[in-house]
């Protein structure tokens, strides 16, 4: 059975914009995130992340370090009951030209695959028109 989510970009949506963030001692999630993750949890919605990580393919970053701010991202937010269900993200940059990279589509289908998401139900969130 197919399920509603929001999907968020990280940066900018759920946590303060930090240009290419790979301390995970630096995030922390923004204003009014939490009230509104709660209120739409009340509707039923469950989430996710998807978000261009081009900081890895830039070498500022490794694999580990963007996992490890997306672990964060995950414990700030189940300490006020909100659980993530998937944190998707593309590494390359945008001369890459790939198919995982937002604005295209390919991690947003893997996720309606992958965790039973209801398109027509769901919402996509973020900061950036690129989202």
């Amino acid at each position: 059975m197919s399920k509603p989510y929001v999907i968020f970009d990280r940066d900018g949506t759920i946590i303060k914009f930090i240009h290419y963030l790979f301390d995970p001692n630096l995030v922390e999630l923004s204003e009014n995130s939490i009230p509104g993750l709660l209120a739409l949890k009340l509707e039923g919605f469950r989430f996710g992340i998807i978000s261009n990580q081009s900081i890895i393919n830039r070498g500022l970053a490794t694999v580990a370090q963007v996992e490890s701010v997306n672990s964060r991202v995950e414990e700030l937010l189940k300490l006020s009951g909100i659980s993530c269900e998937f944190f998707l993200y593309c590494p390359h940059t945008p001369e890459d030209l790939c198919s995982c990279r937002k604005p295209e589509p390919k991690l947003g289908l893997v996720a309606i695959k992958e965790f039973e998401i209801d398109p027509s139900a769901s919402f996509m969130v973020g900061d950036q028109p690129s989202d």
